[in-house]
């Protein structure tokens, strides 16, 4: 399959990051290995489920009120339809202060001035592409739906962990146990 890109004119340095690291993952999630098996798309529902999901999430870069996250996302939480497969976010804010991005943020309004070090990703650092693959996949793994709640709530692949660092972590671990040699094979940092 040839690979599928998207290539937006006159865009911003931080909206072509966004559209790069998305066309690299759609680009891994239809991959297979020699025994047509790729365990990042089957951890999210196939490669079909991943790609549609993915390619729905409304990613726009925007400054958030802490360097230490990197996406943002507004997920819905109602009711949903029986066999639906993920959910669309409202939004999807890519931190530009945070580590899609950077590896240091200079804190201005500290007396004196500092430059404090961005988090990590994983074991995957900040600002390159393998962290963003990882933080989008991350992010993917809060729409994609594996059932639904008796009330007809969705039950997500990744629990919803905004505010929750360790939730987040664990989330982000279990992400790079699925994806992560994928990821450091296919995308170059």
């Amino acid at each position: 399959m040839a690979p599928l890109t998207c290539e937006p004119q006159n865009t911003s340095r931080e909206q072509r990051l966004i559209t790069e690291t998305r066309n690299n993952l759609i680009n891994l999630l239809n991959s297979q290995d020699k025994n047509g098996k790729n365990p990042c798309a089957d951890f999210f529902g196939g490669a079909a489920n991943a790609v549609a999901a993915l390619s729905a999430i409304p990613f726009l870069p925007g400054k958030l009120n802490d360097y230490k996250t990197g996406i943002s996302m507004n997920v819905p939480t109602g009711k949903v339809a029986a066999g639906q497969t993920y959910v669309t976010p409202g939004t999807a804010t890519v931190n530009t202060i945070g580590g899609f991005y950077n590896t240091w943020y200079v804190d201005s309004k500290a007396s004196p001035v500092k430059s404090l070090s961005v988090p990590g990703f994983g074991t995957l650092g900040s600002n390159n592409n393998q962290s963003r693959a990882l933080q989008m996949l991350h992010e993917l793994g809060h729409v994609v739906i594996t059932g639904t709640n008796p009330d007809g709530t969705p039950i997500f692949k990744l629990a919803l962990d905004g505010g929750n660092t360790a939730l987040s972590e664990q989330n982000t671990a279990a992400v790079e146990a699925a994806c992560g040699d994928l990821i450091k094979a296919m995308i170059k940092n």
